[in-house]
């Protein structure tokens, strides 16, 4: 059942102390999240509006407390989820703009979630770790929006209701949540050489280059739900670089272990936007996490990885160096069919305006986005991928 934020305040006290004294903390706060100096003087302008303007000081320390409770509790009680289905109540908000009024208050939960993390028996030092999104985010909204802040369904959302609850926990470079494997792929393992085969469990039609077919598009033939019998399982197998091949094969359980099924436990990988993704952070990163889920007091045992991300679109390796960074990522483990057709690389890698008017209306400044530019002027598809690697 969704909640709305009129409902939530309607609960919360008058009482504004809390607030102030969240607000006394917020230069501290500020200066763990690697924000720049454009962004702290917009915050220290915004707080000082909230507290000469009473009024604006109730709702904002209103909404401070909503938020609270939602992050001890990981969104799952009375304040859950289903309040991002719904905008913000834009008035809530006063003179301050929404964006710096989000960063302020994404801020002001860090306490929060220093609570939540300590309840859930997390380290602490986790939730530091990851507190350079505060600034990548908010980098992310003033080159798509021109305002030092951050946006209600994008950067605040993850912030407040991904990271701080430590629902995505951070390792090194990466990120991770606890999620359930692919529901179309099977991997086995061979039982003497290790080597993996992935058989696709679902019916898709597929174009001539071994990708799911987008609508419209001519399908070369169609794949089913593999067929076990007599110990063996038979389907369409998937390539180590993610194309679909067209002719069916037989596993054999006497030479293969089923190691991926659907429903089996894994870790679901984030990549935040800080910068180049170099193969040792990258491996520094599964490391850590390995490590973080083989403990004796773990009470998650994730199988492996995965991710679904335009960075595993296997055109990156034919259109990049083979020794760059993203083609290198892409080989530290077994690529994947997307399920869907269409992904967001030109939001990710051009920006909000050449998602909505073209990417001829923005400047290639990156040699990324003049390569992947060249590529979509000439007819080029994206479709994204999928990725994972086992434990």
């Amino acid at each position: 059942m969704d909640i709305k934020w009129s409902e939530l305040l309607e609960c919360v006290s008058e009482d504004t102390q809390h607030g102030k004294e969240i607000l006394g903390k917020l230069p501290f706060l500020a200066g763990k999240c690697f924000l720049s100096p454009e962004a702290e003087n917009c915050l220290k302008q915004a707080a000082e509006s909230l507290l000469s303007v009473p009024g604006l000081l109730a709702n904002y320390t209103k909404v401070l407390a909503v938020l609270e409770e939602g992050i001890c509790s990981s969104f799952s009680g009375r304040v859950n989820d289903s309040l991002l289905n719904g905008p913000f109540p834009a008035d809530l908000c006063g003179n301050i703009p929404e964006e710096i009024f989000f960063l302020l208050l994404a801020l002001s939960c860090i306490p929060a979630g220093e609570k939540a993390f300590i309840r859930k028996n997390l380290p602490v030092e986790k939730l530091y770790e990851a507190l350079d999104e505060y600034g990548a985010w908010s980098r992310n909204c003033f080159r798509n929006h021109g305002v030092h802040g951050l946006k209600y369904s994008n950067g605040f959302a993850w912030l407040v209701f991904r990271i701080l609850p430590g629902i995505v926990l951070r390792f090194g470079r990466l990120e991770y949540n606890h999620s359930l494997a692919f529901p179309d792929i099977l991997v086995f393992r061979h039982r003497k050489s290790g080597q993996y085969r992935v058989l696709l469990n679902g019916k898709y039609e597929v174009n001539k280059e071994g990708k799911i077919a987008a609508k419209g598009e001519e399908t070369n033939f169609i794949t089913c739900i593999p067929r076990g019998i007599f110990g063996a399982y038979t389907a369409f197998p998937v390539s180590e670089e993610g194309r679909i091949e067209k002719e069916t094969v037989s596993v054999d359980l006497q030479e293969y272990e089923l190691i991926l099924r659907p429903g089996d436990e894994v870790i679901y990988m984030h990549i935040p936007e800080l910068g180049p993704l170099t193969p040792e952070e990258v491996e520094e990163s599964f490391i850590k996490v390995r490590e973080f889920y083989k403990r004796k007091d773990s009470s998650y045992h994730p199988k492996g990885i995965i991710c679904g991300s335009w960075l595993f679109d296997p055109v990156l390796q034919e259109l990049l160096p083979e020794n760059a960074n993203l083609p290198l990522f892409q080989k530290s483990g077994y690529l994947l069919p997307p399920k869907s057709a269409s992904c967001d690389v030109v939001y990710r890698v051009f920006g909000v305006k050449a998602e909505k008017e073209g990417i001829d209306k923005v400047e290639w400044k990156s040699s990324l986005q003049k390569i992947l530019g060249n590529y979509l002027s000439n007819g080029g598809i994206f479709r994204g991928g999928r990725y994972f690697r086992m434990f």
